[in-house]
């Protein structure tokens, strides 16, 4: 197979991936494909949230540069789980998303 070619992860349904692309996506600097969908392109580096097990999806290799790309796979929690644990420093996810619902709380 191989990531030039139409694929999916073979994840369970309830993971996610998220592609940020440093670069535009253009002919240039590379792309991905999506099938029945197309190529994508942009204006301005982006990112894609998509469900990796039931999309099809293809990368596209740039013609002058190469396509960087950071890859997040996401799993959804199937249960409410409200504990929190902050494992080290740069773990404060938890507490941003607590900040942003009180917020949205007081609005």
């Amino acid at each position: 197979m191989g990531p030039l070619k139409f694929h999916t992860d073979g994840m369970p349904n309830s993971v996610y991936k998220i592609m940020i692309f440093s670069k535009p996506l253009n002919v240039e600097n590379g792309s991905i494909e999506i099938e029945n969908e197309g190529i994508l392109r942009s204006l301005e580096p982006t990112a894609l949230l998509f469900k990796n097990s039931s999309i099809m999806y293809k990368a596209i290799a740039g013609k002058q540069y190469d396509r960087p790309v950071i890859e997040l796979t996401i799993v959804r929690n199937l249960f409410a789980n409200k504990n929190f644990k902050i494992s080290d420093l740069n773990s404060t996810i938890p507490l941003i998303i607590i900040a942003i619902k009180k917020v949205l709380q007081n609005k």
